[in-house]
């Protein structure tokens, strides 16, 4: 028994190991997409699920059906007991096995949906990172190829030198640009940051646009500016600056050419999609501004406009607060709170060129419930495993209970048969037999003994011995049957007895009466009528025979006997 559950133990433990060992070792090799990681994944868990809970449910029933009956005396002799809870070991073992691996399964496949989850917010920030690096590389070329057109140029020195119609070619090409790429306005400005000339809108200029311009002609590139509000009020909109240097000849001094870009057209709809359906998932864009954080662009939780929801920074707890602190941490999914104070699972990626982090993030909660469809499956697999393990165990304690109780019928049938025989053997003895427990109680009687006293055989089982004969008699019969059970051997005496017929010399043989375990428990007893001693026969004198009842008067000779009750 304790082999075969042993072995079912083991082939579910290796075959368990197996499958998680290999399978992701396979799912590696068909694909590195995380949503069709996510997704084979789940299937394999629920084909882990049924293939585990229909290999122990066949195991269980074959051990069921194989198992050899076992005997009452030797189904636990190792275990030293033959209790209820000795009984149920070997079952609770195999379902805590059962438990233990349920659990084990469910905690891999928590930490795998959890993996993947973390691998795909990995692959959605280096995603939204790439598309924002190249909207900044569009808009810069763009800023770049406007300032240095070889036309712009012409038509400027045009323009210093008092054509009139110099200005309306500028105006143009600003305006073409401006209509053919999105731009909320382009604008040609001085070294001051005032406008020169700039196509219609009514967005204002950003703040600091001179040191813009200046900082662009020191680094010969384009630059652009922070992300800032336009406006004041509800119509203040976010807005961001690409300064591209022009060079200019005589003494026009530094000029600029700028492409003022509204966000919300372009980089704010890269970072609001995902490539699932989420509920909690989002990218956003922040920066550190002292001891806070200022986030630039919209939030999906929170109402608050871009560039207006400022928190201060909790390096020990905060999501971007850590990764600004920490840069080694960037490009790593971690587990810390967002802006709401709730446990998010994130990444952070600095965006080239800009004080930007880039913060792609899902809440643990989201993240956790994806993995509890599964978890029902492993609960219902240990829940059939479990029941499996019972049905087995029921049907074999009823086939043990079975077994013990045809013993027990099969036993007792043989012992009344052996019973019925010995009462026949003794009945139909002339000699009288006997029988007495340790407390000088009759246990057995023969129709002789009985005929001898006058009484059926009935009415003395459960008697002793001063209820048949006087008391000196009994005092005697007592200290020879002590005698018998104190020594453990077999005598032989003789005793003149009062019976039905007058007293009589009986010669009797007692024994002492083994239990199974070979302890004395009582003695029996086989009389033989013999002439007296001094070769008269005695007879009950009347003053002895008044002492007792005639009811009482019988004879008997002795054992002890252990009465059952």
């Amino acid at each position: 028994m304790n082999g075969r559950i042993l072995r079912i133990v083991l082939v579910y433990a290796v075959f368990s190991a197996a499958w998680i060992l290999f399978s992701d070792k396979l799912v590696a090799q068909i694909t590195a997409d995380p949503q069709r990681i996510a997704e084979i994944s789940t299937i394999k868990g629920w084909a882990f699920v049924a293939v585990t809970s229909l290999l122990l449910w066949g195991l269980l029933r074959q051990m069921v059906r194989t198992s050899a009956p076992v005997p009452p005396t030797s189904f636990l002799s190792i275990l030293g007991g033959e209790g209820a809870w000795a009984r149920l070991l070997p079952f609770s073992l195999i379902a805590l096995a059962v438990i233990a691996m349920g659990y084990g399964s469910a905690v891999l496949s928590v930490r795998d949906r959890a993996s993947q989850e973390l691998l795909r917010i990995e692959a959605v920030a280096d995603l939204k990172l790439s598309q924002i690096s190249a909207w900044l590389v569009e808009r810069r070329a763009d800023a770049a190829a406007l300032a240095g057109d070889p036309g712009m140029a012409r038509a400027h020195e045009r323009w210093l030198s008092g054509d009139a119609g110099a200005r309306n070619d500028i105006l143009s090409r600003l305006e073409t640009v401006r209509v053919a790429y999105g731009y909320a306005r382009v604008s040609l400005v001085d070294g001051q940051g005032a406008s020169l000339l700039s196509t219609p809108g009514e967005t204002p200029a950003g703040p600091g646009l001179g040191e813009y311009v200046r900082r662009a002609h020191g680094a010969g590139q384009v630059i652009e500016s922070n992300l800032y509000l336009a406006g004041t009020g509800s119509a203040a909109r976010p807005m961001l600056d690409f300064i591209a240097p022009l060079k200019a000849r005589g003494e026009a001094g530094m000029l600029a050419i700028v492409l003022q870009v509204d966000p919300a057209d372009f980089l704010y709809t890269y970072l609001k999609g995902w490539p699932a359906p989420t509920e909690t998932a989002e990218t956003l864009l922040m920066r550190q501004e002292g001891e806070s954080a200022l986030f630039l662009s919209p939030l999906r939780l929170n109402p608050a406009p871009a560039l207006t929801l400022r928190i201060p920074f909790d390096r020990e707890r905060l999501l971007g607060a850590i990764m600004i602190s920490r840069p080694a941490l960037q490009g790593k999914a971690i587990e810390a709170l967002d802006y709401r104070g709730v446990k998010v699972a994130g990444v952070g990626r600095a965006v080239p060129g800009t004080d930007w982090l880039l913060l792609a993030k899902m809440d643990l909660d989201e993240i956790h419930a994806s993995s509890r469809h599964q978890l029902w499956w492993i609960l219902l697999a240990v829940g059939f495993a479990l029941f499996s393990t019972a049905v087995a165990a029921l049907l074999l304690f009823q086939r043990r209970e079975l077994l013990q109780t045809r013993q027990r019928e099969e036993a007792q049938g043989m012992q009344l048969r052996a019973l019925q025989l010995l009462d026949a053997i003794a009945d139909g003895s002339t000699d009288v037999i006997f029988a007495k427990d340790l407390q000088g109680r009759y246990g057995f009687f023969n129709r002789a003994a009985a005929h001898f006293c006058g009484l059926r055989k009935e009415d003395v089982l459960g008697a002793d011995d001063s209820q048949l004969f006087p008391a000196d008699e009994a005092a005697t019969i007592a200290q020879a049957e002590k005698a018998v059970v104190a020594s453990g051997r077999v005598a032989t005496s003789v005793e003149t007895l009062s019976t039905v017929v007058g007293p009589r010399c009986f010669l009797t043989t007692r024994g002492p009466l083994h239990d199974a375990s070979g302890k004395v428990v009582g003695c029996s007893g086989w009389p033989r009528t013999s002439p007296s001693a001094d070769g008269t026969k005695r007879r009950c004198g009347s003053a002895r025979r008044s002492s007792a009842p005639s009811s009482t008067r019988r004879w008997t000779a002795s054992c002890c006997w252990t009465r059952r009750p």
